[in-house]
């Protein structure tokens, strides 16, 4: 099974969340992940992902970060990074296990914020929410 999972944060923390995303994907992909385009309400720059992650991804990421996979032979993996982000990470679903509403998490930018088990649309409603939207298109 697999739960969508969209994650934001500041862009002077993407070079740690990225280290996480290889790190929690196994792979040296989520180096790649986070694209550019958002702008919090100060005014920073903000990067976002998402994409389906499985069970086993959910459950690791709530785990401290462990030994550097076997395939990162050539280190490539900031794995201190990795742990600096995860302890930086609050991950946020609409219901806990009861069922019952959970309060938003609170941004004041120097967290990563995962939202978990929702549609892209309605992460990115949840994002505005807390000031964090898409960079305005210049007009023409």
């Amino acid at each position: 099974m697999s739960t969508r999972v969209t994650v934001f944060c500041r862009a002077d923390q993407v070079d740690d969340a990225r280290a996480l995303a290889a790190y929690l994907d196994d792979d040296i992909g989520g180096l790649g992940t986070f694209v550019p385009g958002y702008v919090d309400a100060e005014g920073a720059d903000c990067v976002v992902a998402s994409g389906p992650k499985s069970d086993a991804w959910l459950a690791r990421a709530q785990a401290p970060v462990g030994d550097r996979p076997v395939w990162d032979s050539d280190q490539v993996i900031n794995m201190t990074g990795a742990a600096r982000a995860l302890a930086a990470t609050v991950f946020w679903r609409p219901l806990d296990a009861e069922g019952e509403a959970n309060p938003l998490p609170i941004w004041d930018g120097t967290q990563i914020i995962a939202l978990v088990a929702m549609p892209p649309d309605v992460a990115l409603s949840i994002m505005a929410t807390l000031g964090v939207v898409p960079v305005a298109e210049p007009e023409a």
